[in-house]
């Protein structure tokens, strides 16, 4: 059979189609948020969309890109964080529009990135244009996607859309070097730019992202008709420009996430410390098996793509050895722990706890399947219908449509009815093969049917585990509970013990939060709260403060050190349950949510004297404030304490002059002053980070350059 060339516009628009309809509800509902039906949070809501509408306000009031972020926790390096956007260029978007129904527009715009660059890369490896078509869609839709979507994880399903085109930038790379060609490093500079986007999208995607492009940079050296030194000169001079320019290329953002986890309570995390998400063995039934209760542990495959798939592993034509690799390393991985002989080693190795949620290498086995699922569509569609390969895939379909039926009765009734739900579509395959083999079905025709029943299968698996969620109301009305909570940056900060305020919520009324959601905090910080509120210090949380029952709206044992969180310039403490202190004064209860004013809280910087504590101080007047920059005016002698987090990068002048910085209570900035009164500034400006942003637009630049230079 000959297939017919099929154009990129062809399949842009495919795949664009296919993509919508798969998020139907967001083009129904743009300014709605897909929900996980069981999640009670989404990233979306919890980082992503703060962190857009700060930058977006940053802008706007300040006139600058922010490097700090003052929001929540007190404040953190906003510069380092991997979840601000603010190194990723398509997030930039969100930033110009902070609105979720630009967030559904990267996720839709995302996916199709993704189901393109998988049919490029399908095409590259030899599949019939047809078969590649097929590799696409069924990449696209596997419904690990549709899990982190639901959850919000944007900058996840950002990186992993970018991975076929890496593959394809080592091939196109490697093979450049072979014939010596002058564009050689032309090519080579882009296959570098593509590692920093990835790093850039979510740096946790970089390590599988790593392991594919060396796996599969070996793969092409293999298949090199060259004796072994030129090989070798090869693979030295691929790996040297490519590792030289993905390092330039990513040089700011690493060194300012690099400091950062160093000096975060991720450090804490261990061997000892458990993880929740590792699959289990048992859990591999989920490939075959609809059962969504864990989306982190969400590894359903499809029964249509399953069979594709398995009929390109067992007879398809080409079945190179990097898709098994990497396909078993991906579903190794995700077990985590729970790996025989070496997963405990494994999780005690330094650096472990920065690739928690091992199944989110699960999206390398998807990739595989996809490429595997093209080639057996190709298989079948070339076998003639009497062929020992037909009969034994028409077997396998039934085999393994009977395997996820028994596997799911005696699991739940409710995984055989969804399983059952499932299949009925993909059997639908059967009779479409038969009659394309015997001439009645037009090969385009069948490509057309076999993409619609993926698609419809896609779909009912998005149908049962997604729902659309309206935007979340503003808790911050004219008159509401939080009128006396709302001060201007620099003023005064909010606690919750129970986050009764969202960090959206917050960052849309201009509020700074003494508590958070992170995955990364100073560990400075952690710790001076935990003696401020009296957590277990002990303990890793992502949520400050963690909440032992996991629901933030149960009450915990608060052991409130109220002079501690008066330094921290803390007003107002808003909790979900009546709070029993002496100390704190009730203003509002309103909306389930108790609103307490903490008397005599100290200013956001005043001047004591070395070794007196909070006695005998006096206000420092603060003139201008700005995520980057703080000036104010203060009266000496003593010890100037601005109630903001110290942290490397932030450098104090005296009256202009340069000046030695202190660190008080182990945390706040500080500097010893004369007496007499001054103008002091504190600007956020690190060496690192300058130096590392020099080299990522050099980079930049350079590749630039070899893009456009004849």
């Amino acid at each position: 059979m000959k297939d017919t060339r099929i154009s990129y516009w062809f399949a842009g628009v495919l795949y664009a189609i296919l993509a919508a309809l798969w998020l139907y509800p967001l083009f129904l509902e743009p300014g709605a948020i897909l929900f996980w039906r069981s999640a009670a949070f989404s990233d979306l809501l919890v980082s992503h969309w703060p962190n857009a509408l700060f930058l977006n306000k940053a802008i706007r009031l300040w006139n600058q890109i922010p490097l700090w972020n003052p929001t929540i926790l007190s404040g953190y390096p906003f510069a380092a964080d991997p979840l601000s956007g603010l190194w990723y260029p398509p997030l930039w978007l969100a930033a110009i529009f902070p609105e979720p129904v630009t967030f559904n527009l990267l996720f839709w715009l995302h996916l199709v990135w993704a189901g393109f660059g998988m049919w490029r890369l399908a095409q590259s490896e030899g599949l019939s244009d047809y078969a590649a078509v097929v590799s696409g869609v069924v990449f696209m839709s596997a419904p690990k996607w549709i899990a982190h979507i639901g959850l919000g994880h944007i900058g996840l399903v950002s990186a992993v859309s970018w991975t076929p085109w890496l593959l394809l930038g080592v091939r196109n790379g490697l093979t450049a070097l072979s014939f010596s060609r002058s564009t050689a490093v032309r090519t080579l500079s882009v296959n570098g730019l593509l590692l920093a986007v990835i790093f850039f999208a979510d740096p946790r995607w970089l390590l599988p992202s790593m392991v594919l492009l060396l796996l599969y940079a070996l793969r092409m050296l293999r298949s090199m008709n060259l004796q072994a030194g030129a090989k070798a000169a090869i693979a030295v001079r691929w790996a040297g420009v490519t590792g030289l320019f993905a390092l330039g290329a990513a040089a700011g953002f690493a060194s300012a996430l690099v400091r950062f986890v160093t000096l975060s309570t991720r450090t804490m995390l261990d061997a000892s410390v458990p993880d929740p998400f590792a699959l289990r063995w048992d859990e591999f039934t989920g490939l075959i098996v609809f059962n969504p209760d864990q989306p982190e542990k969400f590894i359903y495959l499809g029964i249509g793509a399953s069979f594709l798939a398995l009929v390109g592993i067992l007879f398809g034509r080409r079945r190179s050895w990097f898709w098994f690799a990497a396909a078993s390393i991906g579903l190794l991985v995700s077990l985590g722990v729970h790996l025989p002989l070496i997963g405990e080693w494994l999780h005690s190795l330094p650096g472990a706890s920065l690739l928690r949620v091992p199944p989110r290498w699960f999206f390398i086995v998807a990739m595989s399947v996809a490429y595997f699922a093209g080639s057996g569509f190709e298989t079948l569609i070339h076998a003639p219908a009497r062929s020992r390969e037909y009969a034994w895939s028409m077997l396998l379909f039934f085999v393994l449509g009977g395997a996820a039926l028994i596997i799911s009765t005696y699991s739940a009734r409710a995984l055989f009815a969804r399983t059952l739900l499932m299949i009925i579509p993909a059997a639908a395959l059967v009779p479409l093969i038969f009659a394309c083999r015997l001439g009645w079905l037009h090969p385009r025709t069948f490509l057309i049917a076999a993409v619609i029943i993926i698609s419809i299968e896609s779909s009912l698996i998005n149908r049962l585990v997604l729902e659309v969620r309206p935007t979340p109301e503003p808790i911050f009305t004219k008159d509401g509970a939080f009128q006396s909570a709302l001060e201007p940056y620099g003023s005064a900060r909010v606690f919750s013990p129970s986050y009764s305020v969202d960090q959206l919520g917050a960052v849309d009324a201009g509020l700074e939060l003494a508590d958070g959601v992170h995955p990364l905090q100073l560990e400075t910080y952690w710790l001076y709260m935990a003696r401020a509120t009296g957590f277990d210090a002990g303990r890793y949380s992502v949520t400050l403060p963690p909440f032992p029952a996991g629901d933030p709206a149960d009450a915990w044992p608060i052991e409130f050190d109220l002079g501690a969180l008066r330094r921290l310039n803390v007003q107002t403490i808003a909790a979900a349950y009546p709070l029993q202190v002496e100390g704190l004064a009730l203003i509002a209860d309103e909306q389930d949510i108790f609103v307490y004013r903490l008397d005599e809280s100290m200013p956001r910087a005043w001047v004591e004297s070395a070794g007196e504590g909070a006695e005998g101080w006096q206000a420092a007047v603060l003139s201008y404030w700005s995520p980057n920059r703080i000036e104010l005016t203060a009266e000496g002698p003593g010890r100037l304490v601005l109630s903001e987090l110290a942290y490397p990068g932030w450098q104090v002048r005296v009256d202009g002059d340069p000046a030695p910085d202190v660190v008080v209570d182990g945390l706040f900035r500080g500097v010893q002053l004369e007496d007499g009164k001054h103008r002091v500034s504190f600007v956020y400006r690190p060496a690192h980070l300058i130096i590392g942003m020099a080299l990522t637009g050099l980079t930049w630049l350079a590749a630039l350059y070899l893009q456009v230079r004849r």
